[in-house]
């Protein structure tokens, strides 16, 4: 739910939970007999309909929960979003008493009261939000903690092959837009077998990073190079199917414009609006191909981008910060900024090799023309499907059959 003093109109935000503008004296009739105002938000509701505004039925649970907060009657929120399939009955208390509630084929929604602080609870069939609204500071963080660990803990089934993330894109000046989609995303389990050996166990290592070894270790990049087509994507979209229950994801659109603005990288990731989006408590800045940025230099005065990044990461700001950077490059290690790679900098440095003629052959079960510098996972899926595909390296002269 969003909370928002303003008043919109539909054609503002063609969305569920905000304020319409009423047309005709008749709609505020109608939603003055449909939704009946309890104390809680009587005195708001009636300053509304003196202003000409309505507010519908389906927002009315809504409207009650937002109302405690504008008042100042609770002006303390906690606010969280699971990703979850669960039933209402699971995720509410049963002592605490119904002060609103609204079924509808889609979504249940609820408003609870408890002693100083009110309880908002809606259930889709794909992800339940939580809002506590408190007297106190203490009360709503305390009260909103213990009922998302409760309905984390039910093993509740999440989706399995899709996860919502945040597409940032600087625009001109220092500021930026975003947007959020869903992607599909692989199980580790499933694509583990298209890395080589020592490919395949850093990126399990990463897998298991926990958010308590982050706050231990400190360290906030992760560098991950290597040739087109070694499938540094399709690892980046699993680790986000790995991370999906405490770490937000948000993909850099435009990364070369940092070279010209580097300060909004800073922006990016100070920004207070995005810190815990969906409840989840870290973030995981994504900028793929970011060999512009690497091969910034320095101009009299004035710092790069690629000072900014390891401030952001290493430096005092980065551990005010829950922000994660994860780079991929094309370059080879030896070709990368010296400060970027020293040792204890990152929390991830791996290289995605290609394959060797042996490990090549038994991805593939049958022999292949491997040049020197070894196959690629794009180009053995290309020989797998028996297309025609570009060679690997208009250069490379000298093969191995195997």
């Amino acid at each position: 739910m969003t909370l928002s003093p303003s008043t919109t109109t539909d054609s503002q935000h063609n969305r569920p939970g905000h304020l319409k503008e009423a047309n005709q004296p008749a709609r505020l009739h109608k939603a003055i007999t449909q939704v009946p105002p309890d104390p809680i938000a009587l005195p708001e509701y009636l300053s509304l309909l003196d202003k000409g505004i309505s507010i519908p039925l389906m927002d009315s649970v809504d409207w009650a929960s937002a109302s405690l907060v504008f008042s100042g009657r609770e002006p303390h929120v906690f606010r969280a979003i699971l990703e979850h399939s669960v039933e209402l009955d699971q995720c509410l208390p049963k002592e605490l008493p119904i002060v609103r509630s609204i079924k509808t084929p889609v979504l249940q929604d609820v408003l609870c009261e408890g002693d100083g602080y009110h309880l908002h609870i809606t259930c889709t069939s794909r992800r339940v939000k939580i809002m506590v609204s408190a007297q106190t500071l203490e009360v709503a963080n305390q009260v909103g903690q213990s009922i998302y660990d409760s309905i984390y803990a039910l093993g509740t089934i999440e989706l399995p092959s899709s996860v919502l993330v945040d597409f940032l894109r600087i625009s001109s000046g220092s500021s930026s837009s975003s947007y959020s989609r869903r992607i599909n995303v692989p199980s580790w389990h499933d694509i583990k077998s298209n890395y080589p050996p020592q490919v395949r166990s850093r990126i399990a290592s990463l897998h298991d990073i926990t958010p308590k070894r982050l706050d231990d270790q400190g360290a906030r990049l992760i560098v991950w190079h290597g040739p087109p087509g070694t499938g540094k994507t399709y690892a980046i979209r699993s680790l986000v199917s790995k991370w999906r229950k405490w770490c937000n994801p948000e993909i850099l659109l435009n990364p070369e414009q940092l070279t010209f603005n580097p300060d909004s990288l800073e922006d990016i990731v100070l920004d207070d609006n995005k810190s815990g989006p969906n409840g989840r408590p870290w973030r995981l800045l994504i900028i793929e191909d970011a060999d512009a940025l690497l091969k910034s230099r320095t101009f009299d005065g004035f710092k790069t981008p690629l000072d900014h990044l390891l401030n952001l990461t290493d430096g005092m700001l980065g551990q005010g910060t829950k922000v994660i950077i994860l780079l991929t490059t094309n370059a080879k290690v030896s070709n990368l900024p010296p400060a970027l790679v020293r040792p204890g900098r990152c929390l991830s440095l791996i290289e995605f090799a290609p394959f060797t003629a042996r490990q090549a052959r038994e991805w593939l079960g049958q022999p292949v023309c491997v040049t020197n510098g070894g196959a690629t996972l794009a180009r053995l899926f290309e020989l797998r499907s028996g297309l025609p595909g570009v060679s690997e390296s208009a250069n490379s002269k000298v093969g191995q059959y195997v």
